[in-house]
């Protein structure tokens, strides 16, 4: 979303999956812990894709995922694991750089602020969990 607003016309839309954009007002508290831990506790790799799927599906996080974003997820956010049994798979994002991320918090309230410098003809798409507490 950074980018979207300090690079306008580099993208036709953005997809957002619940992301983390937050008010200047809004204080961090036990929410951090949470999201790190949460980050730092995924599976990192599976022997398949099978395998991948039955986690994310039991998955406190994602298991209230529509069964399709499960398998787009699938289809998209592994990787094959080189070296490994073939068939093996791992997450694209490293579950240790999706808790670096939480810990940027200011630029959070900074994307909060910009989203109205948004580009007018960009897509923007949020698909967040039916069970959010966002509005």
């Amino acid at each position: 979303t950074r980018v979207a607003i300090e690079q306008p016309g580099l993208f036709q839309r953005l997809i957002l999956v619940e992301p983390v954009i937050t008010p200047p007002t809004f204080t961090v508290g036990k929410g951090l812990d949470l999201l790190l831990r949460g980050a730092l506790g995924k599976p990192r790799r599976w022997p398949s894709r099978a395998h991948a799927k039955s986690d994310i599906l039991q998955s406190r996080s994602s298991r209230t995922w529509h069964p399709d974003v499960v398998d787009v997820f699938i289809e998209h956010g592994l990787i094959e694991q080189c070296g490994d049994a073939p068939g093996a798979v791992r997450l694209k994002t490293r579950p240790f750089d999706e808790a670096v991320v939480y810990c940027e918090w200011n630029v959070f309230y900074e994307t909060w602020t910009g989203l109205k410098d948004i580009p007018s003809g960009l897509g923007l798409h949020w698909i967040m969990s039916a069970k959010s507490n966002v509005t």
